[in-house]
């Protein structure tokens, strides 16, 4: 009996359940070794089959709660190892330390604020306050502008600014007036001292003398001398230098500056407006081109020579015609505009006046713009003075606008304009300001006006009256 007992063969392959003790199987069930044996194997197995009562401590156990979802715990680090173990795993020295390595803390994530809503506040009512007499007067805005501008008619903001141009025109011409009886005080001196024996014709040209000039615009002032005689010659000179000087001398006169040697001027401001004075001995081609303009302007309707100052208006702001500041270039002066629009009327003006007693300035100034922005210059010739002052070449000439001097016949006042690129230009410039006229046509006459602001604010009469004391 002190022997093993042998195994079943297949009980070194057998593993226990994990839900109990291991079957009763092989030596167990004999009952070689007595009636003891079996006796405990059967209490043992009734043991396993009959149910066990648990304790008050186990009964009222209770599984441990779960973590939050909001609570974030870290990963668990490796745990840390002596250094002394670290060493003599690794062959080295007690010396040789590994730094600590703290497991990190567990930290809860931060609370999330909630918005707490809370009902408006009622405010008491309160009436406004009556209004006894009329309302007070306030400085309408730029929008308030535009929008007011907004409700009249085109037609309407067009002849505002006509009738806006000619009082200013009425405003100037005291002092235009006495800048030519200065002139010709001063010339008739200069003349006395020098013994000059020359009859002596002071006139003024350009635009001041046609009646087409804008607030902005100079006075021109020529000193007609008669042909020079045989050895005589200079005349014009020595008179201009020794105005130049007389003027530099006056405290009334300003801005006097020397032109001589370019083109026989010199410019100076008196009683408010700029001059340009001139001295010529014989003829003298811009003021014989100026009276041809205003007897043709004579001639024709007043609302020609309206639509001219407008057009040369326009064409100061667009950059067809030259605003004198700065080289010309190649661009046409406004005189030549004033030529180009009474062509356009004796072509087409009057038959379109006529066909309707409601065409205003505004539009014959579109008119004349849309007119002239598509017609083909490069292949027609304009004599502004003719009854049909249209004609198409019979060939290609060399320059791409002509316009005829009525003075000087065969010769082309528009000779600046001498390449294609610009006639281009100007072009491009009658059709920006065309659709600024037809898109926006209250702000384009805002915007003329607001030009001449500068100008509203000045008393030329009592600037004539300092200077004739």
């Amino acid at each position: 009996s002190s022997l093993p007992q042998p195994r079943h063969p297949g009980q070194a392959k057998m593993r226990p359940p994990p839900w109990g003790p291991p079957p009763l199987t092989g030596p167990e069930m004999s009952v070689s070794s007595g009636s003891g044996v079996a006796t405990a194997a059967c209490s043992r197995q009734l043991q396993m089959s009959s149910p066990v009562p648990l304790s008050p401590e186990a009964a009222a156990w209770e599984p441990p709660p779960m973590p939050r979802a909001t609570e974030f715990r870290a990963p668990m680090a490796p745990p840390i190892l002596e250094a002394s173990r670290v060493t003599a795993a690794h062959g080295g020295t007690a010396a040789s330390k590994v730094p600590p390595n703290p497991l990190p803390e567990t930290r809860p994530a931060p609370p999330v604020a909630t918005p707490s809503w809370e009902p408006p506040s009622i405010l008491p009512y309160s009436a406004p306050p009556l209004l006894l007499g009329p309302a007070p007067a306030t400085q309408p805005t730029a929008s308030h502008r535009d929008v007011q501008a907004a409700t009249k008619d085109p037609s309407q903001c067009c002849e505002e600014y006509e009738a806006y141009l000619q009082s200013m025109r009425e405003l100037q011409s005291p002092a235009t007036q006495a800048i030519v009886d200065y002139l010709r005080l001063e010339i008739a001196s200069a003349v006395n001292d020098w013994q000059v024996a020359a009859p002596i014709d002071v006139q003024v040209f350009g635009s001041r003398s046609y009646e087409v000039e804008l607030p902005g615009s100079d006075l021109d002032v020529v000193c007609l001398l008669p042909e020079p005689e045989s050895g005589s010659h200079g005349l014009d000179q020595y008179l201009l230098r020794g105005m130049f000087q007389r003027l530099r001398s006056d405290p009334r006169c300003s801005a006097v500056e020397d032109k001589i040697e370019g083109v026989t001027t010199v410019t100076f401001h008196f009683a408010g407006l700029p001059i340009d004075f001139s001295v010529c001995c014989g003829g003298h081609p811009p003021s014989q081109i100026t009276n041809r303009v205003a007897k043709e302007l004579r001639r024709l309707p007043g609302a020609v020579r309206s639509l001219a100052r407008l057009t040369v208006d326009t064409g100061k702001r667009f950059g067809f015609c030259w605003k004198k500041k700065g080289p010309i270039g190649k661009q046409l002066k406004g005189v030549h505009w004033v030529m180009l629009v009474v062509a356009w009327w004796r072509h087409c003006g009057a038959e379109a006046r006529a066909a309707s007693r409601e065409v205003g300035s505004h539009e014959l100034l579109e008119m004349v713009l849309r007119f002239y922005a598509d017609f083909d210059f490069e292949a027609s010739s304009i004599y502004p003075f003719l009854a049909a002052p249209m004609f198409r070449r019979e060939y290609p000439w060399p320059e791409p606008l002509w316009l005829e001097d009525p003075v000087r016949r065969g010769r082309n006042l528009a000779w600046r304009i001498d390449t294609p690129e610009a006639l281009q230009r100007m072009r491009a410039a009658l059709r920006q300001a065309l659709q600024s006229l037809t898109t926006r046509p209250h702000v384009f006459w805002r915007e003329a006006r607001e030009r001449w602001s500068e100008f509203e604010d000045r008393s030329y009469s009592a600037e004539v009256a300092m200077s004739a004391e």
